[in-house]
């Protein structure tokens, strides 16, 4: 594989991350208790469990509609700052793939950096096959 093919294949996965970075989207809902106020010193309380005969129990809590969520913000802020940590490796490892004095140490520290992290070994796994084919790393 020439280089320049091998930087356009890593380059495509980073645009990929770049336009779609929800595609890692984890979505977690939780079962169990719901209790709303419609205003007043009223609550509405539904108990939904994990099934039949099941003692899951949980809450989600709103007021005059709206529902209070707990560290959804950081969690967001946190997973977009990993999809553009990996998005600043893939762009590294294109851009060393392009420069005329390459540096396959440096690439192959950006690889190990981003194994046994949350990044699909797809990802990992595709990487490493172009990286052996062009460079033999």
């Amino acid at each position: 594989m020439e280089l320049t093919q091998a930087a356009d294949i890593v380059q495509t996965i980073s645009e990929s991350l770049k336009s779609n970075p929800d595609q890692f989207h984890i979505n977690i809902n939780v079962t169990g208790q719901q209790i709303t106020s419609h205003g007043g010193t009223g609550l509405e309380i539904t108990a939904t469990g994990g099934g039949p005969k099941s003692t899951t129990v949980g809450q989600i809590v709103s007021m005059d509609g709206a529902q209070i969520e707990i560290l959804r913000g950081k969690a967001n802020q946190a997973m977009t700052e990993q999809i553009t940590a990996l998005i600043n490796s893939l762009d590294e490892i294109s851009k060393e793939l392009r420069s005329s004095r390459l540096d396959k140490s440096r690439i192959q520290h950006l690889i190990d950096s981003l194994r046994g992290t949350w990044v699909p070994g797809v990802i990992i796994g595709v990487l490493s096959n172009i990286l052996s084919s062009a460079i033999g790393i």
